[in-house]
């Protein structure tokens, strides 16, 4: 699950496939994510195993045991794009600050860097000795910044409202 940068919303995947936006202070569920396929799951098998939003809070990324990441438009729930690559599940999703850059982590042990918009990934990190759960543990971001040392993580610390 990942918390908007604004701390208002939640947005939760499961091992059903689902990807839900809740409200915090309500303690409501807000929509369900419906994929492109006419099926009330957001992908097709193998649930959301990451979810992350965007640094400004206007799009929704999910991965997937599908091997696939899919972006949501955060405001309308619709489908904006889905990135395949990977050849394994694709454990661990992240943005980059301030841009429209993502990185994914998967089975397949290796780590694809995407710019959204873009339908194949950026770069390709290969070689990696796990398959990475979390793309934002301390031990990825060193082992990333290694790699591609302009590319960081997290949206860093944001005062709530702002």
């Amino acid at each position: 699950m990942a918390i908007s940068p604004d701390g208002r919303m939640l947005v939760s995947g499961s091992l059903d496939r689902k990807v839900i936006e809740w409200k915090l202070d309500k303690r409501e569920m807000i929509r369900e994510f419906y994929s492109d396929f006419g099926s009330p799951y957001s992908h097709r098998y193998g649930g959301v195993h990451s979810v992350a939003f965007s640094c400004d809070g206007g799009a929704i990324a999910s991965a997937s045991g599908d091997k696939s990441i899919k972006i949501w438009n955060q405001r309308n729930g619709q489908l904006v794009q889905k990135l395949v690559g990977h050849s394994g599940k694709v454990l661990s999703v992240s943005f980059r600050p301030q841009s429209t850059i993502l990185a994914s982590g998967s089975a397949d042990r290796t780590i694809e860097i995407w710019r959204v918009g873009i339908s194949h990934s950026i770069r390709t990190l290969s070689g990696i000795q796990t398959a990475f759960a979390a793309l934002n543990s301390v031990k990825m971001a060193k082992l990333l910044s290694a790699a591609v040392p302009t590319l960081q993580l997290s949206c860093g610390t944001r005062k709530r409202g702002k």
